[in-house]
This record gives C-alpha cells, structure tokens and sequence, in this order.
C-alpha cells in the first residue's frame, strides 16, 4: 500500500483529531513503538500537528524499560506496531494511569482478552475524530513556538534508565531545512 503526500497529510490530520475527540492534554506525549511505516510517520506527524511532543521507542525495549518511557515522557497516547509490543505496555497498565489511548497498527484484530475501551485498532482510532473541524487542530499548530520540545529521543538505557533528549520544533525544521538545501539541486 502507498500514501500521496495528500493522503498523508490527511492521515496525519485524522490522528490529531481523535485525540481531540479523546481530549488528549496538549504537551503530553505520544509515544510510538514499531518499525518504519506510514502508520509510525503518520502518528509522529498528527501529534505535532496536535501540539504534543513525541517519542519512539525501541521495538526491543522490555516491558520495564516501556513503562519507565511512557511514564517519563508523559504518554498519554501509545501507538504500537504489534499486539506482542502492545503486551509490553498492557503488563504495566495500571501504572500508566494517564494513558488514554493504545493504538495498534500492523493487526487486524485485537487479542480477545483485550476489553478496556482504551485499545484500538489504527482504522478505528483514526474514525474517532471524524467530527472534529480543522480549526481545533489549526488553533493548536498556531500555540506551537520556537524553543518548544517536538520530540523526546531516548537512549537504550544500557546503564540505568533511558535518558531523553529534547529537540525543539524550531531544530527538526533548520535540520530539514539544510538537508534540502543540500540534497535538492535545481
């Protein structure tokens, strides 16, 4: 399956709506688990657009060191590629009291022991904000700043817990920035 830019953009504006719909808190996270795919960039993108920070986290992280990112960068959002990677997190649960979403996107069906209203497969959490306007998502972009964290990266936590890494919006954008000025030619 591909993605047009248009398509992508949607997406990514469909994501940022049903976490409006869900009242998802500004400036929380959205953590993301999983290899490269649409889905990942789609979920990293819709929580920018909604003004949150990201994080990815390692698809080989045990289930202790999912918890301690989740819970560390404020996860309210927890998008994961696998039902096995979604067990990671559902053996914390409990302690992740703040989470309002999991989100799995490589599956076609939840396992059948999952009931909390909180699991969702990609296409259903996509459809939850179908009613929300633009204008909600428009509003939040523009309370976006320079110096403001986008995203949070995390070290494997090889001697202790992963350290995070703050990189702000007004960062990723010069870094995209040079790399087009330096790979695109006229």
């Amino acid at each position: 399956m591909s993605w047009t830019w248009n398509q992508y953009g949607q997406e990514a504006y469909a994501f940022a709506k049903s976490m409006a719909k869900l009242n998802i808190n500004e400036r929380s996270s959205v953590a993301v688990m999983g290899f490269n795919s649409p889905e990942w960039a789609i979920a990293f993108i819709g929580g920018i657009l909604y003004n949150c920070v990201n994080t990815g986290i390692y698809s080989t992280n045990a289930a202790e060191a999912c918890l301690y990112q989740a819970d560390h960068s404020e996860a309210e959002i927890i998008v994961v590629e696998t039902n096995e990677m979604m067990q990671r997190f559902t053996s914390n649960l409990s302690k992740l009291s703040r989470v309002k979403a999991i989100v799995v996107y490589g599956e076609k069906a939840l396992p059948s022991n999952v009931q909390d209203k909180r699991f969702f497969l990609w296409r259903d959490f996509l459809n939850l904000g179908k009613d929300v306007h633009d204008k909600v998502i428009e509003e939040k972009i523009a309370r976006q700043k320079p110096g403001m964290c986008c995203c949070l990266i995390y070290t494997s936590g090889t001697t202790g817990n992963p350290k995070g890494c703050m990189l702000s919006h007004d960062n990723l954008t010069w870094e995209a920035t040079a790399i087009m000025e330096t790979f695109i030619v006229d």
